[in-house]
């Protein structure tokens, strides 16, 4: 399984600071190396998140398609590496996630192909290639699933109403299955691998999803020079702010938040869930799986027009004119609109405020503020959970 494959479509992290920066002066050395079949030319950007948690971004030219980016890390790093595109937004089809290693490193890449690179020179991604590789078979019937799952919400289905939303229970049911086997999986992973660094980040790609505990548990067997690694730090900023620091939970009042719409007004959420059951739906126009999940919020929003739902769009954009353009283009200007952005002090209170890891990510309030839920990691076909809810809650009121 590729790592882009794994990764991407299951999260898209939040840098862990607000900043960001060119390649950092400190740690020791690493060369990586590339050629391209299929391009001549163009530009390769690399970013990562290093150990003082500034997002470090790192373009190069492609010269007769090859490059080669210099920098310096402290400890193997995971990163994505892109082909920037005219206009500079997410390519699943031309980017990879690797491990970065201390040294010189060679990647091997096929033009709307970067799945099936080759990466050579780095230990711990190929550790990780073949951890990726042991589950390729669950996520091929986890795809299989939500394939079924398209087809039966198809308007074209022939059965009863009931009969559909029993056939789309059970198959949500069985990829939700499926997903907790790979969580289990990584997690026996870092019980067996407690001196890589590996180990930390599959702790730490999986820390949102698990009770306090558990992630206790799993993190005291990583080894002391793990632990004080950048993952394993993080994992252990995650545990402290769990015991010490109240977060937003289902059943809380949510926190009110004055934003700016796609018009230059200034609204409040709290004057939206005054009368209205209110979706914020958190994004950005690179982020693959948030735009795969718009005509989600479309239907929604089409289909409980009259039901005083209003939906929010909080985006995490660079870039306010492709933000805006996205906006007109979709047909979802029908509702608010505020851009945050990725490094501004306004995003970062945001996330800390209502306790966001990843986008897309969804959370539904009731009138007068309560949270009734929040979605994280979903697709366009396993996606019950907020309708469910919404369906069950507009009901009761």
């Amino acid at each position: 399984m590729s790592l882009a494959r794994c990764f991407i479509l299951c999260f898209i992290f939040f840098p862990v600071s607000s900043a960001t920066h060119a390649q950092t002066d400190s740690g020791d050395s690493y060369t990586l190396k590339g050629d391209i079949k299929g391009i001549s030319d163009g530009i390769i950007k690399l970013s990562y998140s290093d150990v003082k948690g500034n997002w470090v971004v790192d373009s190069v030219n492609i010269e007769n398609g090859h490059f080669q980016i210099n920098g310096k890390i402290s400890e193997p790093t995971f990163a994505r590496l892109q082909l920037q595109n005219e206009s500079d937004t997410l390519d699943e089809l031309n980017q990879i996630f690797l491990f970065l290693e201390i040294g010189d490193m060679m990647v091997h890449l096929v033009h709307n192909n970067f799945k099936d690179a080759i990466v050579k020179g780095s230990r711990s991604h190929s550790l990780l290639s073949e951890h990726e590789g042991s589950k390729e078979d669950l996520a091929y019937s986890i795809d299989s699933l939500k394939s079924k799952l398209s087809a039966v919400r198809d308007s074209s289905f022939i059965g009863s109403e009931t009969e559909r939303k029993r056939i789309v229970d059970d198959l949500i049911k069985q990829i939700s299955g499926l997903i907790d086997l790979i969580q289990a999986i990584d997690l026996q992973f870092v019980k067996h691998n407690k001196d890589e660094v590996v180990s930390a980040f599959l702790l730490w790609f999986h820390v949102d999803k698990m009770d306090i505990d558990t992630v206790e548990y799993y993190y005291n067997y990583l080894d002391p020079l793990i632990q004080n690694t950048h993952y394993g730090k993080e994992v252990s900023k995650k545990m402290f702010e769990a015991k010490n620091i109240a977060v937003l939970n289902v059943g809380d009042i949510a926190p009110n938040f004055l934003l700016t719409d796609s018009n230059g007004i200034s609204f409040s959420l709290d004057s939206l869930w005054k009368d209205s059951f209110v979706i914020l739906d958190l994004w950005a126009t690179w982020c693959i799986p948030c735009m795969e999940m718009a005509p989600l919020l479309q239907e929604i929003s089409e289909q409980y027009a009259n039901d005083e739902l209003r939906v929010v769009g909080v985006s995490f954009d660079f870039n306010e004119q492709k933000w805006k353009s996205e906006i007109s283009k979709n047909g979802n200007g029908k509702w608010k609109h505020a851009l945050l952005g990725v490094t501004s002090d306004e995003s970062k209170d945001f996330i800390g405020l209502f306790n966001i890891a990843s986008i897309p990510a969804y959370i539904l309030i009731k009138k007068g503020g309560i949270v009734l839920g929040k979605y994280e990691m979903l697709d366009r076909e396993a996606d019950s959970g907020l309708f469910v809810d919404l369906e069950k809650y507009l009901r009761e009121n």
